[in-house]
C-alpha cells in the first residue's frame, strides 16, 4: 500500500511539472511572433498533430521507420549473443578485443552512411545494415563483460570439475538467452534510434528522420516538432515494451 501511494505521488509531481513546463513554454511562444515561429507554442503542434495524424502520412513515416528499427534491432541483439560467446570461447579476458571493439563502437554512424550508399546503394538494405552494424558492436561489449563475468567468477566449481568453456555457455549461459537479448536491446534502442534517423536523413524518402528534415528544410516548425514528438513516443513504447517482457521473465 506504502510503495503505491509513492509511485501516485511520483506520478502526480511529474505530471505537475510537465503542466508548469508547457504553461511556460505556451506563455513565452506567444509572447512574440518570431518566438512563435521558431519555437511554435505546445497548442500549435498539438492541432499539428492530431492533423498529421488524420491525414495519415504521420502513421506511414511511422510504420516505415518502426519496421526498420526492429529489424535492424533484432538483428544486431542477435549477431551480439553469437559474437560475444564465440569471444567468451576463444578469446576469454582478452583486452585487445575489447579494445577493438570499443574502438568500432566509437565510430559515429554519419562517418559509414555516404560509405554504405557507394557500397550498398539506396534503399532499406543500407538502413537496416547501418542499424545492426551500430547495436551489434554496442551490444557485444556489455555481453562479453556480463558473459566473461559469468563464466570466471561464477562458474569456478564447475570450472574445476574439468568442464570447458562451450559446455558451460550451452548450460550456464543459454539457458537465460532470452534475458540478455532483452536487456541488449533495450539499452541499445538509443544507438539504433540514432542510427536510423542518420539512415533515413541521408537517403530516403520515407520515414520518420525524413519527415523532420523535410519540415525543418521548409521552415515548418510545428510539423518538425510533430514528427519529432513521434519519433520520441516510438522509442518510449519501444523501451516500454521490451522493459515488460524482460520482467515477465
Amino acid at each position: 500500500m506504502e510503495c503505491i501511494k509513492t509511485v501516485s505521488a511520483q506520478m502526480v509531481f511529474l505530471a505537475l511539472v510537465l503542466v508548469a513546463l508547457m504553461t511556460g513554454w505556451e506563455i513565452f511562444s506567444q509572447s512574440d511572433k518570431a518566438i512563435a515561429f521558431f519555437l511554435p507554442p505546445p497548442s500549435l503542434i498539438w492541432d499539428r498533430y492530431w492533423h498529421e495524424l488524420l491525414q495519415g502520412e504521420l502513421w506511414q513515416s511511422t510504420r516505415y521507420s518502426l519496421v526498420i528499427l526492429l529489424i535492424g534491432l533484432s538483428l544486431g541483439c542477435l549477431l551480439a549473443i553469437g559474437g560475444s560467446m564465440l569471444l567468451a570461447t576463444f578469446y576469454n579476458g582478452s583486452k585487445h578485443i575489447e579494445k577493438l571493439l570499443l574502438a568500432l563502437s566509437s565510430i559515429p554512424p554519419i562517418a559509414i552512411s555516404p560509405l554504405l550508399i557507394l557500397w550498398i546503394g539506396v534503399g532499406v538494405f543500407p538502413k537496416v545494415f547501418l542499424i545492426t552494424f551500430v547495436v551489434s558492436i554496442g551490444a557485444v561489449v556489455s555481453m562479453y563483460e556480463v558473459i566473461y563475468e559469468i563464466l570466471q567468477n561464477r562458474c569456478n566449481w564447475l570450472r574445476r570439475m574439468g568442464i570447458k568453456t562451450p559446455k558451460l555457455l550451452t548450460v550456464v549461459v543459454f539457458p537465460g538467452i532470452l534475458s540478455l537479448f532483452l536487456t541488449a536491446a533495450k539499452r541499445q534502442v538509443p544507438n539504433a534510434m540514432l542510427a536510423s534517423f542518420v539512415g533515413e536523413s541521408i537517403s530516403s524518402n520515407q520515414g520518420l528522420s525524413h519527415l523532420i528534415i523535410r519540415f525543418s528544410g521548409l521552415y515548418d516548425m510545428s510539423g518538425a516538432f510533430t514528427a519529432l514528438i513521434q519519433l520520441a513516443l516510438v522509442s518510449i513504447v519501444l523501451i516500454s515494451v521490451l522493459d515488460s517482457i524482460e520482467q515477465q521473465h
